[in-house]
Order: structure tokens, then C-alpha cells, then sequence
């Protein structure tokens, strides 16, 4: 069978479970509709009604199985089609997930040059400013007039050159990809739980639920500092 009759066959057989399906679902919901009626008007007056509805919450009980059994009998055909394709999709989807990390670690290399390059720039440039800054001064404090002259061509140099730093930063900037960009998340591990503030720890129920089973035959759990023990009652029918 080619995949071309395989996709057909399981269209025909997914129409032929749906009716199933919904034939065997109906079925049950008319029992119940009919047992519900039969539970409201129940006496429960003695031991005998109490046998009595006992015996019926165990016909639900059966019921219920018999809809979850009906259930998977039906899904049972599927599951080996289901099972091949996720592996399918899933040796698909591991290669894709290894472009896409690999494509953004590359960006995110890109990235890293592109801010250390602007980084480096705008150092220069606030370099360029503090020799600008101290050729003026020198210009201003200067005696004589050549030393004027040559305070004042230090500074137009030192001008220029925080132009030129200012012209890499501005041109550095410009590089960023639009839509992509480095997002900054924090992860967490922790070295000494004893130092963790209060309000960042959190019961676990699991340790709670395994304590109460320890517990189980006491008519009331232990005392526990900061639990309050709640008392819930759920009748069982065995």
C-alpha cells in the first residue's frame, strides 16, 4: 500500500471510528440519563437501600471503564500511524531547532563585534574630546602668540579627530540589523538554600502529601509549625 491508498484507508477508517464513536457515546449517555433519573428517587432510608445504591455507584464505576475502554479500542488503529509520524516530525523538528540555535548564536557573535566595535568608538571619541578639551584650556592660558597659534592648531586637530570617532560611532550604530536584537534573561542556581530570602521559597506539596501518607493512621496529622491542617471528607465505595 502506497501512501497515497494508506492516507485514503485512514480517511475511511477515521469516518468509520467517528460513527462508532458517536454511536457508542450516545449509548452511554441515554444509561445515564436513565441512572440519573433512578438516583434521585433512590431511598436510603436502610441498610438494605444503602446495599443497594453501593451496588449501583459500582455500576457507574464499570460504566466509566467501559467509556474509557471503548475509547481506546477505537483510538487503538491510530496509534501506530500517530507514533510514526511524531518520530517523523520529531528527527524534522531536532534539525530545524539546530539551524535556528546555530543561525542565532551566529547573530549573536555579529552582535557582540558590532557592540564592542561601537564600545571601542565611543571611547576614542570621549579620548578625542578630553585632547580637545585640554588644547583649548592650553590656548587659553597661553602667553604668546605662537603659542596661541599652536595651542589652537592642537585643538582643531583634536576637533577633527572627535568628529571622526563620532562619525564611526553614529556609522557602527547604523549596522544593527532591524528586527533583531540581543535579549538579556537571567537563569538561576542555587549555592546555599539556608541564605535564600524567605519570600523567595515555596512549599512543596509533594513533601506535604508524602508527610500526610506517612501519617496516614493517626486520627489527626501531626502538628506542623505555619500548616493548618483541613479535614475533607470523600465517601469510597469499594
Amino acid at each position: 500500500m502506497n501512501e497515497d491508498e494508506k492516507g485514503a484507508a485512514l480517511a475511511v477508517l477515521g469516518e468509520d471510528t467517528k460513527r462508532t464513536a458517536v454511536e457508542r457515546a450516545h449509548e452511554l449517555t441515554a444509561w445515564s440519563d436513565l441512572t440519573g433519573h433512578a438516583i434521585e428517587v433512590l431511598p436510603l432510608e436502610t441498610s438494605a437501600d444503602q446495599a443497594a445504591a453501593a451496588t449501583l455507584a459500582r455500576e457507574i464505576r464499570k460504566a466509566k471503564q467501559r467509556a474509557d475502554d471503548a475509547k481506546r479500542a477505537l483510538l487503538a488503529p491510530f496509534d501506530a500511524v500517530i507514533s510514526e509520524v511524531t518520530a517523523v516530525f520529531k528527527a524534522a523538528r531536532v534539525e530545524i531547532d539546530r539551524l535556528d540555535a546555530r543561525l542565532r548564536s551566529r547573530l549573536a557573535e555579529a552582535d557582540a563585534e558590532r557592540r564592542r566595535r561601537e564600545a571601542e568608538a565611543a571611547r576614542e571619541a570621549a579620548r578625542a574630546a578630553r585632547e580637545a578639551e585640554e588644547a583649548l584650556q592650553a590656548a587659553a592660558l597661553a602667553s604668546s602668540s605662537a603659542a596661541v597659534a599652536e595651542a589652537e592648531s592642537k585643538a582643531r586637530v583634536a576637533l577633527d579627530g572627535v568628529r571622526e570617532s563620532l562619525a564611526v560611532t553614529k556609522a557602527v550604530a547604523a549596522e544593527a540589523p532591524k528586527g533583531v536584537h540581543v535579549r538579556v534573561s537571567w537563569e538561576y542556581e542555587v549555592e546555599a538554600l539556608d541564605l535564600v530570602p524567605r519570600h523567595l521559597l515555596t512549599v512543596d506539596p509533594k513533601a506535604i502529601k508524602a508527610f500526610l501518607q506517612a501519617t496516614k493512621g493517626s486520627e489527626v496529622p501531626p502538628a506542623v509549625p505555619g500548616i493548618r491542617w483541613v479535614k475533607r471528607e470523600t465517601t469510597v465505595i469499594r
